[in-house]
């Protein structure tokens, strides 16, 4: 028994992109469902930032609350608010938490465009969007400072 499956069995159901900043980086995703009004496959894409335990938020992320109770996950510029949240933990102990993974997706009312969005380059506000988290990331205190200011 050699092989029980075709090698046509298996297909990429996503595609991801991921850049870099200060103790934090930005990844966005594509992943390809069916449609569930039967018109083909549709596109659901969703940003997500990292932050790793040497940047500044790290230890305001580390509540006992829920997430969206977090007043810094409130901040983010997140499209609709974060609707993912994880505590990413040591594969050694499962203890120590090591990075938080808080994202959003683009499948809200109003988000139908997003769904026909097949490249990269279809999908420019999606990555616009990832870039001004990033940049939010990079320069929170400048951001935090503005918004005391007003």
């Amino acid at each position: 028994m050699k092989e029980i499956l075709a090698k046509d069995a298996f297909k990429r159901r996503s595609d991801e992109w991921t850049t870099w900043g200060n103790h934090c980086c930005v990844v966005v995703r594509k992943h390809t469902r069916s449609s569930c009004f039967g018109e083909g496959d549709e596109n659901c894409w969703c940003v997500y930032g990292i932050v790793y335990k040497k940047h500044p938020i790290f230890e305001r992320l580390n509540i006992d609350l829920c997430y969206y109770q977090c007043p810094e996950i409130g901040k983010m510029p997140l499209r609709g608010g974060c609707t993912y949240f994880q505590k990413i933990k040591t594969w050694r102990d499962g203890e120590e938490c090591v990075s938080y993974k808080i994202g959003c997706d683009y499948s809200h009312l109003h988000d139908d465009r997003f769904a026909k969005m097949k490249t990269k380059d279809g999908a420019r506000e999606v990555f616009d969007d990832a870039l001004y988290l990033l940049n939010y990331l990079n320069n929170h205190e400048r951001f935090t400072i503005k918004e005391n200011s007003k």
